[in-house]
């Protein structure tokens, strides 16, 4: 026990359970691991994995999101409430993310893996797994260490002092050890947060491009203003899952700036907070959290939602995260959907502070900034009237209909065929398009 699991390590053959219903898929990751010392047992559905669970000891599940008679996500729910300790993978294509998001609540997974997959990021995501259920076993052990060695120097003899100094010195050793298991799990908690944030990115590119840098000022701007390291933990990761309530919109609306949002999409777009606040609740490790991106649109001076509350009765998280994400959605041009100048978007800030921020908060923001460079925040595109398009243009956003239908891909470089085709379905549907161009193709 006093080395952590090496997957190559001939002394321990975990159990691997995989879960799919296409068999040559099992057979598939089945090959790409046989050179490693583990143990590969196939379910092609998640009743007869259930059964497996029952009869035979498994350190390691992982499970496909779609299959008949029951989903990976309801298989890995039952699997989260019969076998905690067993880590869970989730292996999806990202086609239904309603079911994806259902997944984490649920079963509670500590990794995915995206089909079609990496044959590397395979095996170094089944490694990761099973060190995770080895570095479990290895706290357990050094808990039960500590509680033995405690028992053992409370039924000493007070003249045996100097047995009583070799013991506790045995103990302190013992005890950094559990610190060091403690932290790795801590480190599985924050790895989840970085999982869904990742899953965000796949939806709303544009929304997540500067996600790190906004997480960034948030956690500056707490330590400028004393916070606590477990309070400062809560801010970033509350400012990277605080669009978790967008993964219900559609792309087009995904893509417009927030002023041009219909009267509908603006009311979904208020709603979001709460959505957000939802699909935490079933993960009690991030009800601080969830609290902050309920209240991330609460303005100091009462007049903002979901609940209209006012000054210190907001979370000062979300009092934080409201300033961390105006200034680089200012910048970004998220609000227009043009560019601001980093030094007037600055400026908006300090124009609000009482009013939309706190003014403290407002204050430390003003102290941090000027070590963040936003080169990298700015979007590299400008909004373009179809009849000023020209040939050779690239476009940087998909192109969507009034009804919300991809008409053309992001990336995709215009000719004249295609400016005519885009200023005649303009004409027809007498609706202008949103059109953005890459500037290096201007």
């Amino acid at each position: 026990m006093e080395e952590l699991f090496d997957i190559q390590n001939e002394t321990f053959c975990p159990t691997l359970l995989l879960v799919d219903d296409e068999e040559n898929i099992l057979r598939s990751i089945r090959r790409i691991l046989r050179g490693l010392n583990i143990n590969v047992v196939m379910a092609t559905s998640g009743p007869s994995a259930l059964d497996i669970l029952q009869h035979q000891e498994v350190n390691l599940i992982i499970s496909d999101m779609r299959m008949p008679e029951m989903s990976g996500a309801e298989f890995l729910s039952q699997a989260a409430q019969n076998y905690p300790h067993v880590p869970r993978i989730l292996m999806t294509g990202y086609s239904d993310m309603e079911s994806t998001i259902e997944a984490i609540n649920e079963g509670r997974i500590s990794n995915y893996l995206p089909k079609p997959w990496d044959d590397d990021r395979l095996k170094s995501i089944v490694a990761d797994g099973l060190q995770r259920t080895q570095l479990k076993a290895h706290n357990e052990h050094l808990t039960q260490q500590l509680i033995e060695k405690k028992a053992a120097l409370e039924a000493m003899n007070i003249n045996l002092e100097q047995a009583i100094a070799n013991r506790t010195q045995d103990l302190q050793e013992k005890s950094a050890k559990l610190e060091s298991a403690v932290a790795r799990l801590n480190e599985s908690h924050d790895s989840m947060v970085s999982l869904m944030s990742n899953i965000l990115a796949l939806r709303d590119t544009h929304g997540n491009k500067c996600c790190q840098v906004k997480a960034s000022i948030a956690t500056d701007i707490a330590k400028e203003l004393g916070c606590n390291d477990e309070t400062v933990r809560s801010i970033r990761n509350a400012t990277l899952l605080a669009n978790l309530g967008k993964m219900a919109f559609r792309d087009k609306t995904l893509d417009k700036p927030y002023n041009t949002l219909t009267k509908t999409e603006l009311a979904q777009f208020r709603k979001f907070p709460l959505m957000g606040e939802a699909v935490l609740l079933g993960i009690p490790e991030l009800a601080s959290e969830a609290c902050i991106i309920r209240s991330q649109f609460e303005r100091y001076n009462g007049g903002g939602f979901p609940d209209g509350s006012e000054a210190d009765s907001i979370p000062l998280g979300a009092r934080i995260l409201a300033v961390a994400r105006d200034y680089i959605e200012l910048v970004q041009g998220r609000y227009t959907g043009s560019s601001m100048d980093p030094l007037k978007a600055r400026a908006e800030i300090r124009k609000y502070s009482n009013e939309r921020y706190d003014p403290q908060v407002v204050g430390a923001f003003g102290k941090i900034i000027e070590h963040y460079s936003m080169g990298e925040v700015v979007q590299d595109e400008q909004s373009i009237p179809s009849r000023h398009l020209k040939s050779g243009m690239r476009l940087s956003r998909n192109v969507y209909s009034p009804e919300g239908i991809s008409l053309l891909k992001k990336g995709v470089t215009l000719n004249e065929e295609l400016i005519e085709k885009l200023i005649n379905f303009e004409q027809i549907s007498d609706s202008p398009l949103d059109i953005y161009i890459a500037q290096s193709s201007l």
